[in-house]
């Protein structure tokens, strides 16, 4: 008898356990998840990071999105994600995140520089990230530069003293890279394996940072 590896049968309970798409087109808005479904997790994000491959009605891909759960406090989780100077101290592959724009409102909106290492040309772009501290959503959409079209969207839920997040993200790496072009079929798969592998690597980044930072402050010491 065939067994369905581990990671699919988490996959395909993600699936089933009652996510929700705001908006009339799912794939232009973030994934938010009930509340009952972010403890029927549990078990699953116990053993490790989930990922959820979205596709468009064609059968192309959309977002990717990875979930973990961190051994930190919301709050905690929050201002590591906001850290943006210090990314690259703890991102793989982030040369420099600098805060160019902030606009006090509700949300808040920040202009963030990015320069990413990669073979042959760092990626330079710069996101515009609506921050929504009442809601606990960061909503990062393209602004200039490389990866024209990016989304990059976070939601932090609050799991008794740990903290469950999803980060979903959308970028054509194609159209920065002649490579992956040329190297890519008609719906992109090569692209959005390197957008489902970052994101993987954001989420567990942000984990082991802010697990750390918690870690630090409960043995009385500083970031």
């Amino acid at each position: 008898m065939r067994m369905t590896p581990p990671r699919t049968l988490a996959v395909l309970s993600l699936l089933a356990s009652g996510l929700v798409l705001g908006g009339e087109d799912p794939h232009k808005e973030p994934l938010v998840l009930a509340p009952d479904t972010v403890e029927a997790l549990g078990p699953l994000l116990g053993r490790g990071e989930l990922v959820l491959v979205a596709s468009r009605d064609d059968g192309s891909p959309d977002e990717a999105v990875a979930m973990a759960r961190m051994r930190a406090p919301l709050g905690r989780v929050w201002e590591t994600l906001l850290d943006y100077p210090s990314y690259p101290r703890w991102v793989p592959k982030v040369v420099r995140s600098d805060v160019v724009r902030r606009a006090e409102g509700a949300p808040e909106v920040l202009d963030v520089k990015f320069e990413i290492e990669v073979p042959g040309w760092n990626y330079r772009y710069t996101i515009r990230y609506a921050v929504d501290e009442a809601g606990r959503t960061v909503l990062g959409s393209w602004h200039s530069g490389d990866l024209e079209g990016g989304r990059w969207n976070w939601r932090l839920y609050a799991s008794g003293e740990e903290t469950v997040v999803t980060y979903a993200t959308h970028t054509d790496v194609g159209r920065a890279s002649r490579l992956v072009r040329e190297l890519d079929d008609e719906y992109h798969s090569l692209s959005y394996g390197l957008d489902l592998s970052s994101a993987v690597l954001m989420v567990k980044a942000l984990q082991r940072e802010a697990e750390r930072r918690e870690a630090a402050a409960a043995a009385g010491e500083g970031r």
